[in-house]
């Protein structure tokens, strides 16, 4: 059966990939082994192009040179949108009645969310619920 994968780079990154080696994960060889019966016929990856922070002067150059290397592949589009960052309020975890200002980051359109697609289905095992969704087509 024909699949689309559609992939939400920020919750991937940060659910499942953040503090591993599998950083620079291969897309489509992922999707080629979690999906063996599968045609794959195209990885969606959504994402926001990340700002240098004090913290992590690097992390664009780093997220440029992954999007340049996703960009090898035929059957993967990338769709960009872009994180906001407000001031908001939150309890401090020690002081719950206590709240501190803080940045919030959050990702904003880069097109619809995977998860809101109509007839989407997580992907199983150790991504289920981290950023990965298929949609298999009918023939």
């Amino acid at each position: 059966m024909r699949a689309i994968v559609y992939v939400d780079g920020f919750n991937l990154y940060y659910g499942a990939l953040k503090a591993t080696p599998y950083r620079w994960l291969d897309l489509e060889a992922l999707c080629t082994r979690l999906l063996p019966r599968d045609e794959i016929s195209l990885i969606r990856y959504f994402t926001a192009p990340v700002t240098a922070r004090p913290s992590d002067p690097d992390q664009p150059q780093r997220q440029q040179t992954y999007l340049r290397a996703l960009r090898t592949s035929a059957r993967l589009s990338i769709h960009l949108g872009e994180f906001r960052t407000r001031r908001v309020r939150m309890a401090r975890a020690q002081v719950p009645h206590h709240t501190v200002q803080v940045l919030k980051t959050e990702e904003k359109g880069s097109g619809r969310q995977p998860c809101e697609l109509p007839a989407a289905r997580r992907l199983p095992g150790a991504l289920r619920g981290r950023g990965c969704h298929i949609e298999r087509l009918r023939p």
